[in-house]
């Protein structure tokens, strides 16, 4: 699953205060109310339309890797992840968010209406007083990223546009592969991309290949533009969710299509 999300949105009426739900473009998604002015966990409730107004219920959804829905937040300045799953409510759906600080949230919201393409809908929510200064993730030193004693390290071999970009990781504890890992979500792990500065810009991929419990995982993807980008990849090591971030620069084309399928080469020449 790999695409850039759509820009959609929601229209909810909400206190004048700086705190709330951003009011984007349409009504794919509302929310109830909720209390925005102090960082806490908080349980949002939402429902789901289709364009013509009419609600979109559990049973009208594909199981995706496991879930009906898969909720991404992200603080805007990528300090924080979060990768959640509502549950139907009735009508609605809710889930549990957890807002660790003041700030801007950037939330993705991915799910598959039955014989519908994938969709991706992004609302941005305001916790508290929200600074205007953004401190991104500093480029990964070496490509590497630690947690809990695990050490995961990433080999990208491109790193350009209109390329088919190959994500290698490798993780390891005490210099050793690590052959602790299970499926997660029904795959070998996952991988969020985003892109710095332009949160609409949002990538999600599985790994392709038989996944192999020997430490690696291989993913592939292209970068529409250049830039600066982080990625977070998910495992699970012994029944632990484990969460990876590493930031790196994409740079332009090179008009190099060896790694092009023929379909893609020919709509590039046009």
């Amino acid at each position: 699953m790999k695409k850039v999300c759509l820009t959609l949105c929601i229209i909810l009426l909400l206190s004048a205060c700086s705190s709330g739900i951003e009011n984007i473009k349409n009504n794919n998604i509302v929310f109830e109310r909720v209390n925005f002015d102090n960082p806490s966990e908080k349980e949002l409730k939402f429902i789901l339309k289709n364009d013509d107004g009419s609600y979109i219920f559990d049973e009208d959804l594909e199981i995706t890797h496991e879930k009906k829905i898969h909720f991404i937040v992200t603080k805007d300045d990528l300090a924080h992840f979060q990768h959640v799953h509502p549950e139907p409510d009735d009508q609605f759906w809710k889930v549990k968010v957890n807002f660790p600080e003041a700030g801007i949230y950037n939330v993705y919201t991915d799910f598959e209406p039955k014989d519908q393409p994938v969709r991706t809908l992004f609302i941005t929510i305001t916790i508290g007083d929200a600074k205007p200064d953004k401190n991104y993730p500093s480029i990964s030193t070496d490509n590497i990223s630690m947690q809990d004693g695990i050490t995961a390290s990433l080999e990208l071999d491109h790193q350009e546009v209109d390329r088919n970009n190959t994500l290698q990781f490798l993780l390891q504890k005490d210099g050793e592969t690590l052959t602790t890992l299970k499926p997660y979500l029904g795959a070998g792990g996952h991988v969020v991309i985003l892109k710095h500065n332009e949160p609409e810009l949002y990538l999600h991929v599985h790994p392709v290949g038989n996944t192999k419990n020997d430490g690696k995982l291989k993913f592939m993807t292209k970068f529409p533009t250049p830039g600066t980008y982080t990625a977070f990849l998910q495992v699970n090591n012994s029944d632990i969710i484990q969460t990876f971030p590493f930031t790196f620069i994409v740079q332009p084309g090179t008009e190099d299509h060896s790694s092009m399928t023929t379909e893609e080469m020919e709509s590039h020449s046009q």
